[in-house]
Formats: C-alpha cells, structure tokens, sequence
C-alpha cells in the first residue's frame, strides 16, 4: 500500500492523505479514463473523500486511488492529482470526467494539460435542475394562474 501524508499539523493531525493500494495499481493500466469526484464526511470525521474510479466494460467500478482533504478546492485537487500522477496511475489515461468541482477544472488543466478533461452528463444535469428549480416553478405557477390562460390563444396538451 502506498499511502502518505502531507503534512502534520502542530496538535498531532493529518491535514491530507493520499492512499492508493497495491491492486489498484496493478489495475491502472487497464484504466483508459478516470472519474474523479468528492463527498463529505459527515460523521465523527469531517471533511472530504476525494477519488479517482474506473468502471470497466463490464459495469464494474473501481476505485484507482482516493485522498482525505478538508476541503474540496483546488490546493488540495492539485495535491491528490500530482500523486495520482506521481504514482504512475495516469500513464494509460486518455481522459478525465467529473461534475466541474470546486478547483478542479483548473488543477487538472494544471497537473495533466496534455489530457482532456470532460463533464459528466449526469452531474450537468441535476445542476441544472437544481439551478433551474425555482425559475421553473416561477413559469410553471404563471401557467396555472387562470387569468393568464384566459389570454392565451393556443395552448399545448400533452
């Protein structure tokens, strides 16, 4: 297993790890493009889980590497991905995905600039809804006002 810390605060504690385990380096090479995403930890522990993974033809997913941050932003993105890459596990990637994070945009362009980096279809979409939810209550609640279908001259069933 290869796991190292950055650094150690002056109470005893780490601020950020990267781990990577010997069979996910062996798989590595099989890898033609990686997913990296977070999620909070939100038990005893705060702070961020921060991942590379792989899914295979198969449907299978893999995790290639992960890292604990305490926050998602782009110092520790470009922490986790100068490791990743340090680690040898970038040498077969073809491109990368991700839901557009906090900081990574720019800390891949920064660590692998020869790489594309590419959106995921499914994050893109629940922003969207997600950005758009209000907006689209606003024109849905317009549409049922009676007044306002009064003065409309066609409407669209479906």
């Amino acid at each position: 297993m290869f796991s190292e810390t950055n650094y150690w605060h002056k109470n005893k504690y780490f601020i950020r790890s990267f781990i990577v385990l010997q069979a996910q380096k062996q798989v590595a090479p099989y890898a033609k493009f990686a997913c990296l995403d977070a999620c909070h930890l939100t038990g005893k522990f705060k702070g961020m889980l921060i991942c590379a993974k792989n899914q295979d033809s198969n449907g299978t997913i893999f995790i290639l590497a992960r890292g604990l941050v305490p926050r998602e932003d782009e110092e520790n993105w470009l922490y986790f991905l100068r490791h990743f890459q340090n680690a040898g596990l970038a040498n077969s990637i073809t491109f990368f995905m991700s839901d557009r994070d906090k900081g990574l945009i720019n800390a891949v362009s920064k660590v692998f600039d020869d790489i594309p980096h590419s959106k995921c279809l499914h994050h893109l979409s629940k922003n969207f809804k997600k950005s758009m939810a209000n907006k689209m209550q606003i024109f849905y609640n317009k549409w049922q006002d009676p007044t306002m279908l009064k003065n409309t001259k066609c409407i669209l069933i479906s």
